[in-house]
Protein backbone atom coordinates (compact mmCIF):
# COMPACT_ATOMS: atom_id res chain seq x y z
CA UNK A 1 0.00 0.00 0.00
CA UNK A 2 2.56 2.33 0.66
CA UNK A 3 4.59 1.53 -2.37
CA UNK A 4 1.49 2.23 -4.13
CA UNK A 5 1.33 5.48 -2.40
CA UNK A 6 4.81 6.79 -3.11
CA UNK A 7 4.85 5.66 -6.81
CA UNK A 8 1.76 7.28 -7.16
CA UNK A 9 2.67 10.56 -5.58
CA UNK A 10 5.94 10.34 -8.01
CA UNK A 11 4.10 9.78 -10.96
CA UNK A 12 1.31 12.43 -10.26
CA UNK A 13 4.01 14.74 -9.77
CA UNK A 14 6.37 14.20 -12.91
CA UNK A 15 2.76 14.60 -14.80
CA UNK A 16 1.83 17.93 -12.97
CA UNK A 17 5.50 18.94 -13.74
CA UNK A 18 5.33 18.31 -17.44
CA UNK A 19 2.02 19.93 -17.27
CA UNK A 20 2.99 22.68 -15.59
CA UNK A 21 6.14 23.09 -17.92
CA UNK A 22 4.28 23.00 -20.67
CA UNK A 23 1.55 25.54 -19.67
CA UNK A 24 3.65 27.88 -17.62
CA UNK A 25 6.42 28.31 -20.18
CA UNK A 26 5.84 27.13 -23.38
CA UNK A 27 5.01 31.26 -24.27
CA UNK A 28 7.36 33.31 -27.08
CA UNK A 29 9.83 35.26 -25.87
CA UNK A 30 8.54 38.70 -25.79
CA UNK A 31 11.55 40.19 -27.28
CA UNK A 32 13.87 38.36 -29.17
CA UNK A 33 17.88 39.55 -30.50
CA UNK A 34 17.51 42.43 -32.53
CA UNK A 35 13.84 42.71 -32.21
CA UNK A 36 13.48 46.98 -32.32
CA UNK A 37 10.93 48.17 -29.72
CA UNK A 38 9.53 51.04 -27.55
CA UNK A 39 8.61 52.26 -24.52
CA UNK A 40 5.73 54.30 -23.09
CA UNK A 41 4.83 55.41 -19.71
CA UNK A 42 2.87 52.90 -16.82
CA UNK A 43 2.15 52.73 -13.57
CA UNK A 44 5.02 54.72 -11.07
CA UNK A 45 6.17 57.95 -10.59
CA UNK A 46 10.27 57.30 -10.17
CA UNK A 47 11.03 57.56 -13.84
CA UNK A 48 11.81 54.09 -13.47
CA UNK A 49 9.14 51.57 -13.84
CA UNK A 50 6.58 50.22 -14.82
CA UNK A 51 7.08 50.59 -18.71
CA UNK A 52 4.98 49.50 -21.30
CA UNK A 53 7.41 47.74 -23.75
CA UNK A 54 5.72 47.11 -27.23
CA UNK A 55 6.99 46.50 -30.81
CA UNK A 56 8.29 49.50 -32.39
CA UNK A 57 6.35 48.42 -35.91
CA UNK A 58 3.24 47.35 -34.58
CA UNK A 59 2.77 49.16 -31.62
CA UNK A 60 1.63 46.35 -29.44
CA UNK A 61 2.24 46.18 -26.11
CA UNK A 62 4.37 42.97 -25.26
CA UNK A 63 5.18 43.39 -21.48
CA UNK A 64 5.95 45.39 -19.24
CA UNK A 65 9.33 45.92 -17.51
CA UNK A 66 11.39 47.81 -14.52
CA UNK A 67 14.80 49.54 -14.87
CA UNK A 68 17.97 47.78 -13.70
CA UNK A 69 19.92 51.16 -13.85
CA UNK A 70 19.68 54.54 -12.82
CA UNK A 71 22.06 56.54 -14.58
CA UNK A 72 20.75 55.93 -18.37
CA UNK A 73 17.52 57.43 -19.56
CA UNK A 74 14.60 56.00 -21.79
CA UNK A 75 12.67 58.81 -23.98
CA UNK A 76 9.48 57.46 -25.01
CA UNK A 77 8.37 57.16 -28.19
CA UNK A 78 11.86 56.63 -29.37
CA UNK A 79 13.37 53.58 -31.18
CA UNK A 80 15.61 50.86 -29.17
CA UNK A 81 16.93 47.93 -30.52
CA UNK A 82 17.34 44.71 -28.48
CA UNK A 83 21.10 43.99 -28.88
CA UNK A 84 21.40 41.44 -26.00
CA UNK A 85 19.60 39.22 -23.40
CA UNK A 86 21.70 38.17 -20.87
CA UNK A 87 21.89 37.80 -17.00
CA UNK A 88 23.61 41.18 -16.61
CA UNK A 89 23.46 45.02 -16.97
CA UNK A 90 26.17 46.26 -19.12
CA UNK A 91 27.64 49.28 -18.50
CA UNK A 92 25.30 51.57 -16.98
CA UNK A 93 24.55 51.68 -13.60
CA UNK A 94 25.04 54.42 -10.56
CA UNK A 95 27.30 51.60 -8.86
CA UNK A 96 28.54 48.26 -8.98
CA UNK A 97 30.82 46.57 -10.96
CA UNK A 98 30.62 46.37 -15.08
CA UNK A 99 28.81 44.32 -16.63
CA UNK A 100 27.16 43.75 -13.42
CA UNK A 101 24.72 40.16 -12.48
CA UNK A 102 21.01 40.09 -11.96
CA UNK A 103 20.79 39.53 -8.62
CA UNK A 104 18.47 36.77 -7.62
CA UNK A 105 16.31 38.99 -5.54
CA UNK A 106 15.51 41.01 -8.48
CA UNK A 107 15.19 37.89 -10.16
CA UNK A 108 12.77 36.22 -7.71
CA UNK A 109 10.57 39.80 -7.67
CA UNK A 110 10.59 40.39 -11.42
CA UNK A 111 9.60 36.73 -11.87
CA UNK A 112 6.42 37.07 -9.80
CA UNK A 113 5.42 40.50 -11.04
CA UNK A 114 5.58 39.48 -14.81
CA UNK A 115 3.12 36.35 -13.91
CA UNK A 116 0.89 38.20 -11.59
CA UNK A 117 1.51 36.98 -8.36
CA UNK A 118 3.77 39.28 -6.37
CA UNK A 119 1.96 39.53 -3.42
CA UNK A 120 -0.15 42.52 -2.96
CA UNK A 121 1.12 44.13 -6.37
CA UNK A 122 -1.56 46.71 -7.03
CA UNK A 123 -1.93 45.59 -11.19
CA UNK A 124 -5.35 47.13 -11.89
CA UNK A 125 -5.60 50.23 -9.36
CA UNK A 126 -8.01 48.36 -6.40
CA UNK A 127 -6.55 49.32 -3.00
CA UNK A 128 -4.93 46.80 -0.77
CA UNK A 129 -3.72 46.71 2.32
CA UNK A 130 -0.56 47.77 1.73
CA UNK A 131 -0.97 49.64 -1.78
CA UNK A 132 -3.85 52.26 -2.19
CA UNK A 133 -2.81 52.38 -5.98
CA UNK A 134 -1.06 50.84 -8.95
CA UNK A 135 1.45 54.42 -8.78
CA UNK A 136 2.37 53.31 -4.67
CA UNK A 137 2.98 49.62 -5.73
CA UNK A 138 4.79 49.97 -9.04
CA UNK A 139 7.58 53.03 -7.43
CA UNK A 140 7.98 50.38 -4.15
CA UNK A 141 8.75 47.13 -6.45
CA UNK A 142 11.12 49.57 -8.90
CA UNK A 143 13.00 51.02 -5.58
CA UNK A 144 13.16 47.67 -4.07
CA UNK A 145 14.92 46.48 -7.61
CA UNK A 146 17.18 49.87 -7.25
CA UNK A 147 18.30 48.75 -3.71
CA UNK A 148 18.81 45.13 -4.57
CA UNK A 149 21.34 46.39 -7.48
CA UNK A 150 23.00 48.96 -5.56
CA UNK A 151 21.67 51.55 -7.41
CA UNK A 152 20.79 55.81 -6.39
CA UNK A 153 17.75 55.87 -5.15
CA UNK A 154 16.65 52.17 -4.10
CA UNK A 155 14.92 51.85 -0.44
CA UNK A 156 14.42 48.78 1.79
CA UNK A 157 10.44 48.55 1.64
CA UNK A 158 8.22 45.54 2.00
CA UNK A 159 9.47 44.07 -1.48
CA UNK A 160 12.84 44.10 -0.10
CA UNK A 161 12.04 41.82 2.81
CA UNK A 162 10.05 39.90 0.80
CA UNK A 163 13.05 38.94 -1.68
CA UNK A 164 15.78 38.53 1.01
CA UNK A 165 12.95 35.97 2.91
CA UNK A 166 12.70 34.14 -0.38
CA UNK A 167 16.81 33.87 -1.48
CA UNK A 168 18.76 33.94 1.87
CA UNK A 169 16.02 33.61 4.28
CA UNK A 170 14.08 30.77 3.14
CA UNK A 171 16.19 29.55 0.46
CA UNK A 172 13.14 28.62 -1.49
CA UNK A 173 14.53 30.71 -4.91
CA UNK A 174 17.62 30.42 -6.19
CA UNK A 175 19.62 31.94 -9.85
CA UNK A 176 17.35 33.84 -12.00
CA UNK A 177 14.87 31.46 -12.88
CA UNK A 178 13.08 32.79 -16.39
CA UNK A 179 14.57 36.57 -15.34
CA UNK A 180 16.99 38.30 -17.82
CA UNK A 181 18.11 41.62 -18.87
CA UNK A 182 17.25 43.30 -21.93
CA UNK A 183 20.59 44.62 -23.41
CA UNK A 184 19.53 47.66 -25.02
CA UNK A 185 20.78 49.85 -27.90
CA UNK A 186 19.76 53.36 -30.25
CA UNK A 187 19.22 52.55 -33.90
CA UNK A 188 23.08 53.72 -33.81
CA UNK A 189 24.56 51.53 -31.14
CA UNK A 190 24.81 53.22 -28.19
CA UNK A 191 23.74 51.46 -25.12
CA UNK A 192 20.98 52.37 -23.67
CA UNK A 193 19.14 51.72 -20.35
CA UNK A 194 18.80 47.59 -19.58
CA UNK A 195 15.72 46.46 -18.42
CA UNK A 196 13.76 43.53 -16.95
CA UNK A 197 12.70 40.31 -19.03
CA UNK A 198 11.50 36.51 -19.38
CA UNK A 199 12.78 33.96 -21.47
CA UNK A 200 11.24 30.49 -21.81
CA UNK A 201 12.68 28.22 -19.04
CA UNK A 202 11.79 26.29 -16.40
CA UNK A 203 11.13 28.32 -13.29
CA UNK A 204 12.31 27.20 -9.81
CA UNK A 205 8.64 26.53 -9.17
CA UNK A 206 8.95 23.96 -11.62
CA UNK A 207 11.67 22.66 -10.82
CA UNK A 208 10.88 21.99 -7.14
CA UNK A 209 7.96 19.94 -8.60
CA UNK A 210 10.30 18.06 -9.95
CA UNK A 211 12.09 17.39 -7.35
CA UNK A 212 9.22 16.14 -5.57
CA UNK A 213 8.59 13.49 -7.90
CA UNK A 214 12.20 12.36 -8.21
CA UNK A 215 11.79 12.10 -4.32
CA UNK A 216 8.47 10.21 -4.48
CA UNK A 217 9.73 7.90 -7.20
CA UNK A 218 13.06 7.50 -5.05
CA UNK A 219 11.25 6.51 -2.21
CA UNK A 220 9.42 3.47 -3.99
CA UNK A 221 12.72 2.80 -5.52
CA UNK A 222 14.15 2.11 -1.78
CA UNK A 223 11.31 0.58 -0.67
CA UNK A 224 11.61 -2.17 -3.63
CA UNK A 225 15.22 -2.44 -2.83
CA UNK A 226 14.95 -3.01 0.64
CA UNK A 227 12.40 -5.88 -0.16
CA UNK A 228 14.69 -7.56 -2.63
CA UNK A 229 17.62 -7.41 -0.10
CA UNK A 230 15.75 -9.01 2.71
Amino acid sequence: MRESFFLSLGLLSLVLFFSLTETAHTYPLPVPLNQHIGFADGPGTTNGGEFRVYDWNSKEELFRSFCLETNEYLSYGTEFVVAGISQSARDGGSRGPSPDPIDPRSAYLYHHFYWGTLPYYNYDNTPNALFPTGNASANALQKAIWYIEKENWGEQNYYTQLANNAVTGYNFWTGLGDVRAINLTDVLGNKKQDQLTVVPVPGPASLLLLGSGVIGLFAFGKKRSWKLLR
